[in-house]
Parts: structure tokens; C-alpha cells; sequence
């Protein structure tokens, strides 16, 4: 899979202020799922991992320099955990591809809401285009994620 990645400077991401999901948009099709909080150590262990030293990752005082209200998760943490989602699906599933639009910045902290929604399928039926609303606790969409995926022919 290939990696295109837009820097986006921390005056751009204080700007993010993302828009309420619109109750309109679920139809009875979007399958939701609760995560565990994006916690200190979590994000910590993401960041060495990741050797990304940016501050406003893990220190308040480095958000509120550049107009954040905290601390705040990296964007590609969601990337990892979409992947885990996609596995979700299909223990036999992989991504292709996958789109990130980056709406709202997420406090470190925070729990996210999934909101999964197929929108197609191979012939098998398996899923093949996913859209993944990652929701902050007030309803915020922090992420809108289009994914593609495969599913691995465990016969070969």
C-alpha cells in the first residue's frame, strides 16, 4: 500500500473544528462500535513507535500554544486502528487502500465512536468499499475514513 501523506501544520489543525453527525445520515446500515479511550500511555507508545516527536501529542501546554485546548492524538494513530476494524470484518480481510480526511482534532483521553458503513460488496458478499465515521464523545466527526478491501483466499 502506498503512503501520501499531507503535513498539516498545528495553526491548520487548531482551525479543525468538524461538524456534529447528522442523524439523517444512518439509515439503520451504519454498524457502531465504542472504543476504549486514546489514552497518555497509549499515545505514548504510538509516538515512540512512530518516532514522531511532536509536543502537542503529550503536552497541554504545547496544544494551547498553538490555539488547541489539549493535547491531542496523532491523526495516523486512527490509521492503525481502522486497520484493526477492517480485521474486524473478516478475519481474512486486508486493506487496499484507504482515504483519511482529518475533520476535528481528538483530545488524548477521549473514546471514539465507530460508525461503520459498507457501501459495496464483492461478489462473495464479503465487504469491499467501507466508510468509517470516527466520532468524538459529543457527536463531532473527528475522522471520515473510505477504505478498500480484500479478502485473502485462504485456499492458495
Amino acid at each position: 500500500m502506498q503512503t501520501r501523506q499531507r503535513e498539516v501544520s498545528p495553526d491548520d489543525m487548531a482551525r479543525l473544528k468538524g461538524s456534529r453527525f447528522p442523524p439523517h445520515m444512518d439509515k439503520g446500515d451504519v454498524v457502531w462500535r465504542d472504543t476504549a479511550q486514546f489514552g497518555e500511555r497509549a499515545v505514548a507508545d504510538y509516538l515512540s513507535l512512530a518516532r514522531d516527536p511532536n509536543p502537542i501529542h503529550v503536552s497541554d501546554d504545547a496544544a494551547r500554544e498553538v490555539g488547541l485546548q489539549s493535547a491531542v492524538v496523532p491523526g495516523m494513530f486512527f490509521a492503525g486502528v481502522l486497520d484493526c476494524v477492517v480485521s474486524g470484518l473478516a478475519p481474512t480481510s486486508v486493506l487496499t487502500q484507504m482515504k483519511l480526511r482529518f475533520m476535528a482534532p481528538v483530545p488524548v483521553g477521549d473514546g471514539l465512536r465507530l460508525g461503520v458503513l459498507i457501501r459495496a460488496k464483492h461478489d462473495d458478499g464479503s465487504s469491499k468499499s467501507v466508510r468509517v465515521f470516527v466520532l468524538r464523545h459529543d457527536m463531532t466527526i473527528a475522522v471520515i475514513a473510505d477504505l478498500d478491501v480484500n479478502v485473502i483466499d485462504q485456499a492458495t
